[in-house]
């Protein structure tokens, strides 16, 4: 099954909370699946399919707050494959930093691939 969660304007809605809510609702009970993308077992796909750095948003996790801006909000669980896809921009020296922060924290846990035609600015 196929989910989209779609919002009318770049301020904060609430998807990121949205799709993480979806993610933990439906895979919950998945079976894993082989991803060749992963070479992992994963349960699901997160497809970002637009937006940049200049923005952000924040995740509470266990007590622990952090600010995202490219990473997909569902990089903190494992099981899911996070695609940064073709339409959206990349501050590379930025995304090096918020990786690096997540993984201080032990929240980088999922998968991670960039579609080769993001715009790199």
């Amino acid at each position: 099954m196929i989910y989209s969660v779609l919002g009318g304007f770049f301020g904060d809605e609430g998807k990121g909370k949205i799709v993480s809510a979806l993610v933990e609702e439906k895979t919950k009970d998945a079976k894993p699946f082989f991803s060749n993308f992963a070479k992992a077992n994963i349960k699901a796909y997160n497809i970002r399919i637009n937006g940049g750095p200049n923005g952000g948003h924040a995740l509470e996790i266990k007590n622990i707050r952090i600010s995202g801006h490219v990473l997909p909000s569902t990089i903190t669980n494992p099981n899911i494959l996070n695609i940064v896809g073709a339409g959206c921009a990349i501050y590379l020296d930025g995304l090096v930093q918020e990786i690096e922060n997540f993984k201080k924290a032990n929240l980088f846990k999922g998968f991670l691939a960039i579609d080769d035609n993001v715009e790199i600015i």
